[in-house]
């Protein structure tokens, strides 16, 4: 569950450090503009979604009884999120670990 709330905050962090300006985010922005073809602007607006999801997902983990619902709330967006730089990809990793282990848990 802190898994996944950590790699919502770097999802978000990495987003809006492209936002902020930040020179080697932004190099990573144009890269995905060449190499998939989004717009700066969308990696951030596609990562600060994916980052707020990833929270969200990460709360309801510990509503009991909707471990299945976060947990692939979690793992979806920590993969929108790749989109963005994935939270120093740190942040993807440790999304889909938090996933993974909230869906496993009875």
């Amino acid at each position: 569950m802190v898994l996944s709330l950590i790699a919502g905050i770097l999802v978000l962090a990495c987003a809006l450090g492209i936002l902020s300006g930040s020179p080697l985010l932004l190099i990573f922005a144009f890269l995905m503009y060449l190499l998939i073809g989004i717009s700066p602007v969308w990696v951030v607006i596609i990562g600060v979604l994916a980052g707020f999801l990833i929270v969200a997902g990460a709360l309801i983990l510990y509503q009991p009884g909707y471990e299945t619902i976060g947990g692939i709330i979690v793992m979806i967006a920590s993969v929108l999120g790749l989109l963005a730089g994935g939270g120093f990809i740190v942040g993807f990793i440790l999304g889909l670990i938090g996933g993974t282990l909230a869906l496993t848990r009875k």
